[in-house]
């Protein structure tokens, strides 16, 4: 059965906040239950808020209500604050000074209402601090060490869980080969083992062979390199790839083998494949 209007005398069903049609539609124009006043009829004009204790000017000449009590009663039908009357002696949040306000501030009330504690305890050296924007660490230098052990613990994973290494491939493999669709550049599909047989499994950058048995991401473990790089201007195709143990890959970054940035002599990582590479092209 539904309910009735809360205001005396009036049997019409509540629509919202316990009133009427009628009486809703009342407070809606004029802030006030009573009859509405009839157009030929002057209203009665006001200088400040009727509301108790309230020396605000209201919204209009003919309204009783400042913008804060007037909303106040449409939303929750009463001109009294929803927790107490106040006035307070602190900031509930705080606990800083508010001037007789419940917070000191619009920061405090929404996190107030939204339930953020006070204060959080570093994960890295447990100090208690006040989190800004979700933050879970106390300084930069606490979050880089945190960053660090991420690291550590998902480098671990990939080294000894292979069905996440399957996974993160699978992944890395799809987005690698939309990005190249965003810009509009060639991708061929290619066949890894084919690419690395054909070049013998070994190193294209620093003549090693290369173990097929290691696993990513060690960094000898088989990569595939593009000759010339994709930033410039470079094919992901059949002729423009090849073999390259991850580190070399690395070490070569973005630029062509050959070039005045990335030579064989001064791009490959370790010293002894340098040194390796040097004794071969003497006796060459």
């Amino acid at each position: 059965m539904p309910r009735s209007c809360s205001v005396e005398g009036c049997d019409r069903a509540a629509r919202a906040l316990g009133w009427c049609n009628m009486h809703y539609l009342r407070v809606w124009d004029g802030g006030d239950l009573g009859p509405a006043v009839s157009a030929y009829v002057a209203r009665a004009s006001y200088d400040r808020c009727t509301a108790e204790g309230c020396k605000v000017a209201p919204r209009s000449r003919t309204s009783p209500y400042c913008e804060k009590h007037y909303y106040r009663l449409r939303r929750t039908g009463t001109l009294e604050t929803a927790n107490a009357s106040g006035p307070f002696e602190a900031c509930a949040y705080c606990g800083g000074e508010s001037h007789g306000r419940q917070f000191c501030g619009g920061k405090c009330a929404a996190r107030f209402k939204r339930g953020c504690p006070r204060t959080v305890s570093c994960q890295v050296c447990e100090v208690e601090f006040e989190p800004i924007n979700g933050a879970t660490t106390c300084s930069v230098a606490c979050g880089a060490v945190r960053d660090r052990e991420a690291f550590r613990s998902w480098r671990q994973k990939a080294l000894t869980d292979p069905e996440y290494r399957i996974r993160y491939n699978a992944r890395m493999f799809a987005a690698y080969h939309k990005r190249r669709q965003v810009i509009d550049a060639a991708v061929e599909r290619i066949s890894y083992v084919e690419v690395f047989e054909r070049d013998g499994w070994g190193c294209q950058l620093c003549g090693q062979p290369v173990d097929r048995s290691v696993a990513w991401p060690h960094p000898l473990f088989p990569s595939l390199d593009h000759i010339v790089p994709l930033s410039k201007g470079g094919r992901h195709e059949i002729g423009n790839v090849q073999l390259a143990h991850l580190r070399c890959n690395l070490s070569k970054g973005d630029s062509p083998l050959g070039s005045s940035k990335a030579t064989a002599h001064d791009r490959l990582p370790h010293p002894r494949i340098r040194r390796q590479v040097s004794a071969r092209g003497a006796h060459g």
